[in-house]
């Protein structure tokens, strides 16, 4: 593996520990303090992670002690580690969504609409509880944390030993937050339970009507549950509703302890719903732009002439307003046939299958750099191969109209197996070289 892939993949690992302590790279080590990343030795975590304190994107105190141990005592990303796996934005990627930067966004939306008693904030006292303001956040990670936006200059604050004086959000900071919403922070701050649970209570409250939008929190019921009308019942971990109220996503109509506790979702809650909505569209736009700028720009048609020449044309009939699915098939299975020959031409690789057993014609050239590419990414080329064969069966059905399913095809079937098959290219072409 690329040493500079090698250095991303462990500190995309560091970056999601949040706070520990120490870390022990040690296949034997306790699982509190254990750290491995997937592919890699200990021996290559250890020295990815020098590499990375060298280079400043990373800090903690090695112990190697006679040459067998493999710990690190208060390990953690600087602010340029951060930005560097992306977690954290830069001026070229000012946009991100991700847990630290949401993390980021609640801490300062809590600095500023709870400013701490004369400016003063104690350091951590020593308890992995979730004491910290931010949600799903131990104290020492929101320490942690508010390090990062002194070092990103949207707080500012003069440092004493175990405490920070003057805190206060910088211009900088306050921009970042505009007029946003007021509470405690983005949704994605939440556990991933949480989060689910409030995306589903969210949902069902924006698809009722107006009258019907409060529920019920069976609190005492086992388990507890949630109803409400249209035969809402579904079963809840109390606590995480409980979480949702503290958090302004949700508020109290009425409490009665027997029956149990009614509530709506607040505007607020709706706002942050819409929100992570937006969010999700935006990343899979993202997604999706990113794989199709690959394939129409010149990068692709220097590398697979022939199958960019097909499947640009697909391209251009499926966004016809005669769309036929029957002859963007045909197209799109001339195109992968073409891919896989022109593949096998650039890794000079020989097959004998015809040129339309497109699975085994790529699959050879798989196998041919199994001993170049290593296990891990033989295992993804393995999955891309299936995705190839699912795709392929695809062609076949808008070429034949769907006949023996006998449903007729669209042009959404067009549009779908147009993208799937620039996806397909998209990470065989990257992940091959």
């Amino acid at each position: 593996m690329d040493p500079n892939d090698r250095l991303k993949l462990v500190l995309a690992g560091i970056a999601e520990l949040g706070w520990k302590n120490s870390i022990d790279l040690a296949a034997t080590a306790d699982a509190s303090t254990r750290f491995s990343v997937p592919g890699l030795s200990a021996d290559e975590v250890h020295e990815a992670l020098k590499d990375a304190a060298y280079a400043g994107l990373f800090a903690g105190e090695p112990s190697e002690g006679d040459g067998s141990m493999r710990t690190w005592h208060r390990p953690y990303l600087s602010l340029s580690g951060l930005q560097s796996v992306g977690a954290w934005p830069t001026a070229d990627r000012p946009a991100v969504t991700t847990r630290w930067w949401d993390r980021a966004l609640a801490a300062l939306v809590h600095l500023r609409d709870n400013p701490p008693h004369a400016g003063h904030i104690s350091g951590p006292r020593g308890t992995d509880e979730p004491t910290s303001p931010v949600p799903d956040t131990d104290e020492h990670t929101y320490w942690l944390l508010l390090s990062y936006l002194l070092d990103a200059r949207l707080l500012r604050a003069i440092k004493q030993q175990g405490s920070l004086e003057e805190v206060a959000l910088t211009p900088a900071g306050s921009s970042v937050l505009g007029s946003g919403a007021r509470g405690d922070g983005p949704l994605t701050s939440f556990s991933a339970a949480q989060r689910e649970l409030f995306d589903r209570i969210a949902g069902l409250a924006h698809e009722l009507p107006a009258h019907d939008r409060e529920f019920l929190f069976a609190h005492r019921a086992d388990p507890a549950r949630v109803v409400g009308a249209n035969n809402i019942d579904f079963p809840v971990v109390g606590d995480d509703v409980s979480q949702l109220e503290k958090a302004g996503l949700l508020k109290w109509t009425s409490q009665n302890y027997v029956t149990g506790l009614n509530f709506v979702v607040t505007p607020r809650g709706f706002e942050v719903y819409e929100l992570a909505r937006r969010r999700m569209a935006d990343r899979l736009a993202a997604v999706e732009r990113d794989v199709l700028t690959y394939l129409r720009g010149d990068e692709m048609a220097q590398r697979f002439p022939q199958a960019f020449r097909l499947w640009l044309q697909a391209d251009q009939q499926h966004a016809s307003r005669s769309v036929n699915a029957t002859v963007v098939g045909h197209t799109i299975r001339e195109a992968m046939q073409m891919f896989a020959t022109e593949l096998l031409d650039r890794h000079r690789v020989d097959s004998s299958e015809s040129p339309t057993q497109t699975v085994a014609r790529v699959r050879a050239v798989i196998n041919a750099r199994r001993d170049d590419l290593g296990e891990a990414r033989s295992e993804v080329l393995d999955a891309l191969l299936a995705y190839w064969g699912t795709v392929s069966d695809l062609t076949q059905r808008l070429e034949h109209g769907a006949q023996k399913e006998g449903e007729p095809v669209n042009s959404e079937d067009a549009r779908q197996l147009v993208y799937l098959t620039a996806q397909v290219m998209f990470e065989l072409s990257r992940t091959l070289g």
